[in-house]
């Protein structure tokens, strides 16, 4: 009782922040959900109208987490286009979770609350995660990320390693995800084998034989149709040079300057990023690549390198992939900014807190711009009605 009350009183701050942060999440992913747009579009019809089956996901066990779930739906007589739109805002919700304790891995709680609240605000975010298709599992690629650095800041090996296994596989399930995991292992390589070697030797067969367990339905499904593997890698079926090198010069100018997207991902003619979003990107992009001794940048900026080819393939993997580490890059930018502020007034606390007062202002102007994007200017675009006009 006195270890966790004084937990409480030594992290309150963190609490309160956590707990208004997560209600005001919720709340961004579930109001109107059903009822912002007059219809749906010929994609999530499709979701909501397929018959779903145990069997098939052995067929076919790409997106399996997704779809496991719309088929238990299904079997309990809970499956309609609404739910398929809060299964995808929960997944939404669990990468705005796993965004922020990443953030707290890594910055201040300041930091980890402004770089959150322009994450969990985004029109992008909300547009990708409360649409009632599998878009949103791609941007799951946070959690292999933070688990791996979990994994090295916790004492609960265990518990740790046990939930490693099975979002490990979990995610080989998703499109282009492996390559996050190889890269994240890859980074900490030496001090995994030095750590797993401190391991005994049946928690180490404990692990792989969940991982294994878990792995079941897609050894199947690649050894009963081989082409699955490509989806696994994020690769086409079928590659052309010219369609890549168009699409990697088009994919930072649909985030940055111009988008034509589809009606569900954009507003047309409009970039995914905002102003402030796009410079304090930039700006983390620099403090980045100017700071690679940081595992926590390479790994960013890798994973950003990564995103960009996969998405540039014209294949299984969408932007959704680059959405969180994009948001990573903007946090980064916005520690930067405030690092050098506080190190230009570094015995002047009325020009810190200056510094810092304007840095949340414009955050907050910024989540006030992104949510009137999303529920006010994109429902009423004409394409978004154009596109959303099914009946359900």
């Amino acid at each position: 009782m006195n270890r966790s009350w004084f937990y409480v009183t030594a992290s309150w701050r963190a609490i309160l922040f956590g707990g208004v942060g997560l209600l005001f999440a919720i709340s961004l992913l579930m109001f109107r959900i059903g009822s912002l747009t007059n219809g749906a579009s010929p994609a999530e019809i499709a979701v909501s109208q397929r018959i779903w089956s145990y069997k098939e996901i052995f067929n076919n066990p790409i997106n399996m987490p997704y779809n496991l779930i719309l088929t238990i739906g299904q079997k309990l007589h809970h499956h309609n286009l609404v739910n398929n739109r809060r299964l995808s805002a929960l997944m939404a919700l669990a990468v705005v979770v796993a965004f922020y304790w990443l953030l707290r891995f890594w910055y201040s709680l300041r930091i980890a609350t402004l770089g959150t609240l322009l994450f969990v605000s985004s029109s992008w975010l909300l547009r990708t995660g409360r649409y009632g298709t599998t878009d949103i599992l791609q941007s799951l690629v946070i959690v292999p990320i933070l688990i791996s650095v979990w994994l090295m800041r916790t004492r609960r090996r265990f518990l740790v390693l046990i939930l490693f296994s099975i979002c490990a596989a979990l995610m080989l399930y998703i499109p282009g995800l492996i390559w996050l995991l190889i890269l994240a292992l890859a980074l900490r390589a030496s001090t995994i084998i030095l750590e797993v070697k401190k391991l005994p030797k049946w928690l180490i067969a404990t692990c792989g034989l969940i991982f294994t367990v878990f792995l079941i339905p897609l050894i199947y499904g690649i050894v009963r149709e081989p082409s699955i593997i490509l989806a696994v890698f994020g690769l086409p079926n079928h590659f052309s040079i010219l369609t890549f090198v168009n699409n990697f010069w088009h994919v930072p100018i649909t985030i940055f300057i111009r988008s034509d997207l589809a009606a569900h991902l954009s507003i047309p003619h409009l970039p995914l990023l905002d102003i402030f979003s796009t410079a304090m990107a930039v700006l983390g992009i620099y403090a980045c690549v100017n700071n690679l001794s940081l595992d926590r940048n390479r790994l960013v900026i890798c994973a950003l390198i990564i995103g960009w080819v996969l998405a540039s393939l014209d294949g299984p993997v969408g932007l959704a992939l680059i959405l969180p580490i994009i948001y990573l890059t903007i946090t980064a930018g916005l520690a930067f900014m405030l690092d050098d502020w506080f190190r230009v007034f570094p015995r002047n606390p009325l020009a810190g807190n200056i510094g810092a007062t304007l840095m949340t202002v414009a955050v907050l102007l910024t989540v006030f711009y992104q949510v009137n994007n999303y529920f006010i200017a994109w429902p009423n675009t004409h394409t978004t009605r154009s596109e959303f006009s099914q009946r359900f």
